[in-house]
């Protein structure tokens, strides 16, 4: 995944979290998107 292809799809993530309203699946969801931004980025998850 290139680092555009990654910032893409954690926009439409982003986009997509004004649906969420339970905490718990809202953390998740960005912890999803801390992992895709370190691996779009070439670094290695935490």
């Amino acid at each position: 995944m290139t680092p555009e292809e990654a910032l893409m799809t954690i926009l439409r993530l982003i986009d997509g979290s004004d649906e969420v309203n339970d905490a718990k699946n809202l953390q998740t969801l960005l912890r999803s998107i801390k992992v895709l931004a370190e691996k779009g980025l070439g670094r290695e998850p935490t």
